[in-house]
């Protein structure tokens, strides 16, 4: 039975909850806004039309109302997601067909969202709308609608009336008072619809009820898991938070934005209730290299990694602000932080240079903030506005297509909030004092994955474990009892990269977890060399499926396939099915990485609120190439055709079936050619990023490579 229910009126939407048995009302309208004379449009602007819809907020209330004979039947959903302002007016996000995942650790029902279902707000304004919209408007708009539809079915966001998903379990059983409603308590960071409940915030009227946090990751629940046949069992769940605030795809959304967020950033949880109603839980992160840096798409199998060096004549170092706001961040938030990097160092391939080049900057900057943090040096803010407009004018190389804004630099010098810890449920750029766990706040450590583990050997991650053996000591795990009372609090975390953080992050990510579960279990782990598996095989077939199937989960989001190496995750072996499996998802990622993502990205960019639909202004799909791949065919078959024209006009002397031949054949020599230069060596850029589908919302700009 769906727990709301929504009225559709001729101007106004009511949602009726249905949870409690006694039936509340929400009243969904358009503000009724006096006609006003025109602005003068701006430039890029088309003139408002006289019939142009309101482009503005909804009113929301509650109201004691039932709905009388007059009204259409009402339409089952589970929950409200938000409102999204479309060029016919606002709509309404409700989610529709959920499925329960499982129970929580205290019996809450946990949700997983299927589908999303779009109603607009005014059915008059609509039909205005579709009576007056120009052919174009009605294009966009079905665009618009399709993209957030395609978003919303992903089956890949998950909610909770009653638990904190957004939250940790350290940071539930923090300071904050838990009969604050849930959207008040919860990490933004991962509060998915945070962006487009907007009118429910800003409402006069207390709307705390109708709010429900989403959260975009993996939630998987296993009851009943034990180590052997004679131990006690537990509840084991597994949760994935991703981030919303640098969403995008793999290479379109790279490194870091101003604000210190990083691409495809995540927090990953492994909790684990015991019989006696005692709570153990374990967290980890992964999230882009913190730096300016990107990788542009030019049909390249793998596209040359681009990294926004700093200049020497820069007053400003943009890389050093923004690597600084991303660490203050998450160590406010979890406390000290073990980085493990597992780009390539070792190699004489292009690909590893690029890699080696933004590896060494990772560990210069987390050097430098080490320094600065323990010498209590911080970038001074004496003579900050003379240092922004210079700076404003030169701070990086290439800088007039840049990505790197100049304007934020006075937020972020003087952005100051409350220190805070993995107890709060707020973040900080102002990290609190570290206790006397280590002498400083990052431990850098660079493991080259590809290298120490080739030709299978994977028995080296062993390496890996014992390097960072020292902070997983130190760094403990949570503990409650069944009353709440903490026990024990993880004092650090483990933030592991690669260049996506799926693959080799995946690998790293489960032995940590698994080391950690199996000592908060009891198990005495002093014996144990190898993490890459547990003589606990009931335990292993849950714990290595549920990390293969997160892995996945979060490959599909930025990368737009399954994860690789999930044959080793599950079984801990590799094999050739694996082999084949990973060699499909590598061609599916090249094509859509190339002929898909552009739109995918704005997507998501308009999922999350980054782009605002306006009516006034032009239609951002005229230029889109949204059939890159068949225009690519195209060319190629008319060049085909105009070579083979060619070799019919010469040779006259010849046969008609020679020179054909010849033509066909001077053609797929030629094609090879072009596609082994494009493909492999990355000639041709331009030619390259002509056939790609780039996004038309956003573009990452240019970063300029250094000359030698």
């Amino acid at each position: 039975m769906s727990m709301f229910r929504v009225h559709r009126k001729a101007n106004v939407l009511l949602v009726e909850d249905c949870r409690k048995g006694e039936s509340s009302w929400l009243k969904v309208s358009i503000p009724i806004v006096r006609p006003t004379s025109p602005e003068p449009a701006r430039s890029g602007q088309k003139p408002a039309s006289s019939t142009s819809p309101y482009q503005g907020i909804v009113d929301l209330e509650e109201v004691a109302r039932v709905p009388d004979d007059t009204d259409s039947p009402p339409i089952p959903v589970d929950a409200i997601y938000g409102v999204y302002n479309l060029l016919s007016g606002p709509h309404m996000a409700f989610m529709k067909k959920s499925r329960v995942v499982g129970k929580g650790p205290g019996g809450e029902v946990l949700y997983q969202m299927m589908e999303l279902e779009f109603l607009p707000v005014s059915e008059t304004l609509h039909r205005q709308f579709n009576s007056s919209a120009s052919k174009q408007e009605k294009k966009d708009e079905a665009i618009y609608l399709n993209m957030l539809v395609t978003i919303g079915k992903t089956q890949m966001f998950y909610y909770s009336f009653e638990y904190h998903l957004t939250l940790s379990a350290q940071r539930r059983f923090g300071t904050t008072p838990l009969k604050l409603p849930m959207h008040l308590r919860a990490d933004e960071t991962f509060f998915w619809n945070k962006p487009v409940l907007e009118p429910f915030f800003r409402s006069q009227h207390k709307l705390d009820k109708w709010i429900v946090p989403v959260i975009n990751g993996y939630v998987k629940v296993m009851p009943n898991i034990r180590l052997g046949p004679d131990a006690p069992s537990f509840d084991f769940f597994f949760f994935t938070r991703r981030s919303w605030h640098r969403v995008g795809t793999r290479f379109n959304v790279r490194g870091v934005d101003k604000d210190g967020h990083t691409a495809n950033f995540a927090e990953t949880e492994m909790l684990m209730r015991r019989p006696d109603g005692s709570v153990c839980s374990y967290v980890q992160i992964r999230g882009s290299i913190p730096l300016y840096w990107d990788q542009m798409v030019t049909l390249k199998y793998m596209p040359r990694t681009r990294y926004a060096y700093s200049s020497t004549e820069s007053i400003v170092d943009w890389n050093e602000l923004a690597f600084r706001a991303h660490f203050d961040q998450i160590i406010a938030k979890y406390g000290h932080i073990t980085v493990i990097n597992l780009i390539d160092k070792t190699g004489k391939s292009a690909t590893v240079r690029d890699q080696a080049q933004l590896g060494s900057a990772f560990q210069k900057y987390s050097k430098k903030y080490n320094a600065q943090q323990a010498d209590g040096s911080s970038p001074s803010s004496s003579g900050v506005d003379e240092q922004i407009e210079r700076s404003d004018r030169s701070s990086f190389i290439g800088e007039q297509n840049s990505p790197i804004p100049a304007s934020p630099l006075r937020n972020i010098l003087r952005k100051q909030t409350p220190s805070t810890d993995l107890t709060s449920s707020s973040s900080s750029l102002s990290p609190k004092p570290l206790s006397s766990l280590f002498p400083e706040p990052i431990t850098y450590v660079w493991f080259d994955f590809h290298h120490e583990c080739r030709n299978m050997k994977w028995s080296n991650l062993s390496k890996l474990m014992d390097q960072v053996g020292d902070c997983f000591s130190k760094y403990n795990w949570f503990e409650a009892d069944r009353d709440g009372r903490v026990l024990k609090k993880q004092k650090g975390v483990f933030r592991v990269n690669c260049m996506d953080n799926l693959d080799r992050t995946n690998v790293v990510m489960s032995l940590l977890a698994r080391r950690a579960m199996l000592q908060a279990l009891g198990v005495n782990t002093a014996g144990i060399t190898n993490w890459l598996d547990s003589p606990f095989d009931s335990f292993e077939v849950q714990f290595k499926n549920a990390w293969a199937d997160n892995a996945d989960a979060v490959s599909i989001m930025y990368a737009g396939t399954g994860a690789l190496k999930t044959d080793f995750t599950r079984t801990g072996k590799r094999g050739l099915p694996g082999m084949i499996q990973d060699g499909i998802n590598s061609v599916t990622r090249y094509y859509l990485n190339n002929f898909t993502d552009g739109i995918r990205q704005d997507a998501m960019d308009l999922f999350v609120a980054n782009y605002s639909v306006d009516r006034r202004m032009d239609s951002p799909f005229t230029m889109q190439q949204q059939y890159s791949l068949f225009h690519l065919l195209m060319e190629m078959t008319l060049v085909g055709l105009m070579i083979v024209g060619v070799s019919l006009s010469v040779h006259n002397a010849d046969d008609l079936t020679v020179r054909v031949r010849d033509g066909i054949a001077a053609a797929i020599v030629g094609f090879a050619t072009m596609g082994y230069l494009l493909l492999k060596k990355g000639s041709f850029r331009t030619i390259g990023r002509h056939f790609v589908c780039k996004p038309s919302f956003c573009s990452s700009g240019y970063i300029r490579r250094k000359e030698a």
